[in-house]
């Protein structure tokens, strides 16, 4: 389990999918939101410190 403080990030929710890394996204603009904030810093912002 994957402890997480949001299940939202820019108007994409964050499942295990996501946690797991495959961003399952509804368009391209929303796909160069997630690129330019970076996966890893978006997994960062939704999950809490261990």
């Amino acid at each position: 389990m994957v402890p997480r403080s949001a299940a939202i990030f820019s108007d994409v929710h964050i499942n295990a999918f996501a946690i797991a890394g495959l961003f399952f996204l509804k368009n391209t603009d929303v796909m160069e939101n997630m690129i330019s904030a970076g996966p890893i810093n978006i997994l960062r912002s939704i999950t809490k410190p261990a």
